[in-house]
């Protein structure tokens, strides 16, 4: 094992983003409250809370362990070693010798302490310049679309482009979508940018040509037709479905072309099952009602939570062969299951 006094005592060290240092009692000292990142150190000397507060801010290794003998006593091993137990539980990060500075705009910032609780400040800063890199389209005009536009602006999506699919109207307002009363006179793509920039002055709205982008949300008004996807499906960009209704939402399935379920399989499945389910979904995509703000928003955050775990990579989305659907007046989601039909041309698609 190695003795950190030598291996890293000219690195710098800081507390990971967020963690308070709690004393609970002479001899015990806790670090953080919540899990992932909650650890106790049990018969530590008196002071040691105080040394390792001031880690909010980075410290050399070697100052820090001297802080903690001349504050404290004690032998320089036993301190060696507790930086080490700290470093491998997590909650103590060693920052690289020469760190970029944060460029990112304030709003983007809280976006990093979560991140780096549950993977190191590392993985943090990758997955955020992923987002930053990333290109995210918005097929869709309503509340849901717009909402998703502005999270994920605020959380650091460096190009968003809504692509409206019908004259914006007055019910499209909403707390995170179109303002009531800015730019009225101005065209609806206009104006739905306007979502984006007001968030952050300096993201990228312009459509994305000749660009692919990373991944579509496809968030009209009602359920998504299979046929209006079928583009993406064959060029092989990822996309999104959600909605919302007054009394419905839904998100899913996350369509990975050629690797998982999409809404054709989903079509599919349903008409298997009913026989008249086309006719039914026609009838009941042209009967849709505004969703309320609550259920509106909710949906919009929930699928932009899937968008941003897609573009970090930080494993498979929820919605990747499923939905998750809620109803109004209960917002416990429930995930519902769709495998890749046998029939669906998705199946013969190269795996991108």
């Amino acid at each position: 094992m190695n003795d950190i006094r030598t291996s890293d005592a000219g690195r710098r060290v800081v507390l990971g983003d967020g963690l308070c240092v709690i004393e609970r009692d002479a001899g015990t000292v806790q670090i953080g409250s919540d899990p992932p990142q909650c650890y106790v150190l049990h018969n530590v000397p008196p002071g040691t809370a105080g040394v390792l507060a001031a880690l909010g801010g980075p410290l050399r290794i070697a100052e820090v362990l001297s802080r903690l003998e001349d504050s404290c006593g004690g032998d320089p091993e036993f301190w060696s070693a507790l930086l080490r137990q700290l470093r491998d539980a997590g909650v103590l990060h060693i920052l690289p010798d020469s760190p970029g500075p944060d460029t990112s705009a304030p709003v983007v910032r809280p976006e990093r302490v979560p991140l780096s609780r549950y993977y190191g400040p590392d993985l943090a800063q990758r997955f955020l310049a992923r987002r930053n890199d990333a290109l995210v389209t918005i097929a869709g005009t309503g509340r849901v679309a717009a909402g998703v536009s502005s999270i994920l602006v605020s959380a650091g999506i460096g190009h968003v482009h809504i692509s409206p699919d019908r004259p914006l109207q007055p019910v499209d307002t909403a707390p995170a979508g179109v303002s009531a009363d800015a730019g009225q006179h101005l065209p609806d793509r206009t104006r739905l940018a306007a979502v984006a920039q007001r968030v952050r002055p300096e993201v990228a709205t312009h459509p994305p040509v000749p660009a692919v982008p990373d991944l579509v949300v496809v968030a009209g008004d009602g359920p998504a037709e299979a046929l209006d996807v079928i583009t993406l499906l064959r060029e092989g960009v990822p996309h999104l479905a959600a909605y919302a209704t007054g009394v419905r939402g839904v998100i899913g399935p996350l369509v990975l072309p050629g690797r998982s379920s999409c809404l054709i399989c989903q079509q599919l499945h349903r008409t298997g099952w009913d026989p008249a389910w086309p006719t039914v979904g026609r009838a009941a995509g042209a009967a849709v009602s505004v969703p309320t703000s609550c259920l509106a928003t909710m949906v919009a955050a929930a699928a932009a939570d899937q968008v941003l775990q897609f573009v970090d990579g930080r494993g498979e989305p929820a919605t990747v062969n499923g939905t998750l659907e809620w109803r109004f007046g209960d917002w416990r989601p429930r995930r519902r299951s769709w495998a890749i039909h046998g029939d669906c041309l998705c199946r013969s698609l190269p795996e991108r």
